[in-house]
């Protein structure tokens, strides 16, 4: 991902997208890193009220193992979805994949 933000600003940089005028820009990078998809969302405002935010930072994110797989029918699905829920370890792998 550190490749792909440096290029982005690189291209904005020398386009000059951050020279023209905007009223709320939105990016959002979704890397996929040991199983687990993360959507990072980041929305600046040009203008704002004193003492309001001017951006939001949001972050998400799920185990790539809750998408359906191919063929599989809703039961099986929300079967299996289930019992990934139910499981203990479902902290730990979270942990694991972000690396804390």
């Amino acid at each position: 991902m550190p490749d792909d933000i440096d290029a982005m600003c690189f291209a904005a940089e020398h386009q000059g997208v951050l020279d023209q005028p905007f009223e709320q820009m939105w990016l959002a990078f979704t890397p996929d890193e040991a199983g687990l998809h993360v959507v990072i969302e980041v929305r600046s405002k040009r203008r704002v009220l004193l003492g309001h935010k001017e951006m939001d930072v949001r972050l998400t994110g799920r185990f790539e193992e809750c998408d359906p797989r191919p063929g599989e029918d809703v039961v099986t699905y929300v079967r299996r979805v289930r019992e990934l829920a139910c499981d203990a370890g479902l902290e730990t792998k979270a942990h694991e994949a972000l690396g804390v």
